[in-house]
């Protein structure tokens, strides 16, 4: 699905992407592209390809130059920020440890190499809101409502679209933390590809108190595919770019 493929000419092929749609042909060095945008709530099952198979005549057709044989699809997360928020209120005891899981909405691009690409587009068009602890120091972003859930197991889930990032938050200090939203910064993950799912790095929460900290645990092992790396490379420790006060008390103004 996602990896690298040799089209023939003249013929168009299409991506099932849970209810979006990608379509490309070649002809020389001529490409063209179309894709079909739903909304992220319409998320289906469908999910596979490439296949032959032209687009409807509705879609609105790209074309681009572009020297080379072999393309790939590849997802990505977009730099904008990930506004998560829990499906009701979680109240995380002093000493506990949980783990949260997200699937991410990602952006998609038609690329003959990293320095070529032929076409991008959001697959999944999501509700974005501008929030933040007040309206001097807000940000704009996507608007992901209950879309935080606790992990249950780790068992396999079923290849997708949506990039799946896992989140834990450990309280360290005395008193509750109290969990509403989260706000995932893409522009420090990596994407990859692993039995046949799209994983991110994993985020590690440390609440203390009167401040947090977030770490990035680049996933590394056996069988990860790196599909997308993030912006900023130097990993480890990041000091959260939102106090506490922000976590317990985000505000969306639009």
């Amino acid at each position: 699905m996602w990896d690298t493929f040799r089209p023939k000419d003249t013929v168009w092929y299409r991506w099932r992407l849970n209810g979006a749609e990608a379509y490309l042909k070649k002809d020389g060095e001529s490409w063209q592209t179309a894709f079909k945008i739903i909304p992220f709530y319409e998320w289906s099952a469908d999910f596979g390809g490439p296949e032959e198979r032209a687009p409807p005549e509705s879609l609105s057709i790209s074309n681009a130059w572009g020297f080379g044989d072999d393309v790939a699809l590849h997802p990505y997360l977009s730099l904008k920020p990930y506004l998560l928020t829990v499906r009701e209120r979680m109240r995380i005891s002093p000493g506990m440890d949980v783990c949260f899981a997200a699937d991410l909405p990602p952006l998609l691009k038609f690329e003959l190499s990293p320095e070529t690409v032929l076409a991008e587009a959001e697959p999944f068009s999501v509700s974005q809101t501008w929030f933040g602890a007040d309206t001097m120091t807000g940000e704009f972003g996507y608007s992901l409502i209950g879309r935080l859930l606790p992990r249950q197991s780790k068992q396999k889930g079923s290849s997708s679209t949506l990039i799946h990032c896992e989140i834990y938050i450990k309280n360290n200090a005395k008193t509750m933390f109290d969990l509403d939203d989260f706000v995932v910064y893409p522009e420090h993950l990596n994407v990859y590809l692993y039995e046949d799912r799209l994983i991110s790095d994993t985020l590690e929460l440390e609440y203390l108190g009167t401040d947090e900290k977030i770490n990035v645990n680049e996933t590394k092992g056996y069988g990860y595919k790196l599909i997308s790396p993030s912006i900023k490379t130097d990993v480890g420790t990041i000091i959260a770019r939102r106090s506490v006060d922000l976590i317990k008390h985000i505000t969306r103004f639009c």
